[in-house]
């Protein structure tokens, strides 16, 4: 094999590797290189991504002390999916549920350039010395739409 063949395929094997690593959806590789925290074997990133899927659906009361209820948003492979085949309903992240074992990450999202999730990183903190659990969340200190 000439060198030059063999560079080739070197750097197509190369740009093969590397879009497998940006495709890959666990987004542990990104995660690695990145070396963001982890939480049961997820990186923050991949957190990021799936606390943005729960969005609002409700409130009870008004202004501060409120209750907010949270429902999860398919993506949009999810909802492709579901046309072919019965997808089971995702739970309540147990990241937010006050996990020991999360805290470096919920630090991280607290930080996030997104308001809602930074607010739901905090009550995911403060979850830790709580017995609240799922996607009902009290708001103490002002609105997080």
């Amino acid at each position: 094999m000439t060198k030059r063949r063999l560079f080739c395929w070197s750097l197509i094997l190369l740009i093969l590797a590397a879009f497998a690593v940006w495709l890959e959806p666990t987004r542990v590789v990104w995660g690695w290189l990145r070396r963001e925290a982890f939480y049961q074997g997820r990186p923050t990133s991949w957190w990021r991504n799936e606390i943005a899927q729960w969005k609002c659906v409700g409130c009870v009361g008004i202004g501060f002390g409120s209750t907010w209820f949270y429902k999860r948003e398919p993506s949009a492979i999810e909802k492709v999916a579901s046309r072919f085949v019965a997808l089971p309903e995702k739970a309540w992240p147990t990241l937010l549920d006050g996990d020991d074992a999360g805290r470096e990450v919920l630090q991280a999202l607290m930080r996030d350039r997104d308001p809602r999730i930074g607010k739901l990183a905090e009550e995911g903190l403060k979850r830790h010395n709580s017995t609240e659990r799922g996607p009902s969340i009290i708001i103490n200190d002002g609105f997080i739409w």
